[in-house]
C-alpha cells in the first residue's frame, strides 16, 4: 500500500515526494478507518449477543430460584403433615392406654 511502484521509477522532486507521501498516508488512513469500522461492528455484535445471553441466564436463574423455593415449601408442608400424622396415633394410643388403665384399676 505504501509503495509507489517497483522502485524503478520514483518521485525525485519535492512536490512529487510530497504528493507520494500524501497518497501513502491517505491509503494507510483509509485502510485504518475501514478496519476500525469493521472491528467496531464486530465488537457491537458480540456485546449484543453476550447481553442477550446474560439476560437469558438471569431469567433462568430467577425461574430456578422460584422453583427451588416452591419445592422447599412443598417439602415443609409434607414434613408437617407427616409429623402431624405421626403424632396423632401416639396421642390416640396414649389416650386408650390411660382409659384401659383406669378400667382395669
Amino acid at each position: 500500500m505504501t509503495t509507489v511502484g517497483y522502485g524503478d521509477r520514483y518521485p525525485t522532486t519535492a512536490e512529487g515526494r510530497l504528493i507520494a507521501f500524501g497518497l501513502m498516508l491517505g491509503g494507510v488512513a483509509l485502510l485504518g478507518v475501514v478496519t476500525a469500522s469493521l472491528a467496531s461492528w464486530f465488537v457491537e455484535r458480540v456485546a449484543a449477543a453476550q447481553e442477550d445471553g446474560a439476560k437469558h441466564t438471569n431469567d433462568e436463574i430467577h425461574r430456578l430460584t422460584a422453583e427451588i423455593a416452591d419445592l422447599n415449601r412443598r417439602l415443609a408442608e409434607q414434613a408437617g403433615a407427616a409429623s402431624a400424622q405421626k403424632d396423632a396415633p401416639a396421642e390416640t394410643a396414649g389416650a386408650s392406654l390411660s382409659t384401659s388403665d383406669l378400667r382395669s384399676g
